[in-house]
């Protein structure tokens, strides 16, 4: 099948497969480093399925449907920016990863109920709570996960941070 978009179907996914296996190989670095970094990697590409599947979600509730998977191109997105994300905070600062995943864990059951209640709300119940529901819990995972590995402040891991794409300082 040829698809429209630049990089095809599964380009992405190839793509940041490649950017995680030369991250994991570059240099001699120890395994649970390398596992560290694989492990965010997956998680990353799970929280990132989430997302989209919430991008989705939120687009049918404007009225712009999606009515097969070839339709769908951007929305995934989130998929490899946040498996590849992930991977660099866990090759580079593991602690910061693990503390990223639990709070990004409590952020999408925070955001699941308050969304859903919301939804209830907005748009009714059944449909409209399952919807603010997956647009919640996404919510949560962004928010959570981002608090997480940002705020960590243990052994001198605090702001600012610095990863291999360039250094971010934040007024924290």
């Amino acid at each position: 099948m040829n698809s429209p978009h630049v990089l095809g179907r599964h380009g992405w996914g190839l793509v940041a497969v490649a950017c995680i296996v030369g991250m994991a190989f570059a240099n001699p670095v120890s395994a649970q480093k390398k596992t560290t970094a694989l492990m965010g990697a997956g998680l990353g590409g799970l929280a990132g399925a989430y997302v989209s599947t919430a991008v989705v979600v939120t687009n049918a509730r404007l009225g712009n449907y999606r009515f097969s998977p070839d339709e769908i191109s951007w929305e995934l997105v989130p998929i490899p920016a946040m498996a590849v994300t992930a991977a660099i905070i866990g090759y580079q600062r593991p602690k910061r990863m693990w503390k990223g995943v639990a709070w990004g864990t409590l952020g999408f059951g925070a955001g699941t109920g308050v969304g859903a209640l919301l939804g209830r709300l907005a748009w009714g119940p059944g449909s409209g709570q399952w919807a603010g529901g997956v647009i919640g819990g996404a919510v949560g995972i962004i928010t959570g996960g981002t608090l997480g590995w940002v705020r960590w402040e243990d052994e001198g891991e605090g702001v600012p941070v610095e990863l291999t794409l360039g250094t971010v300082t934040l007024p924290w």
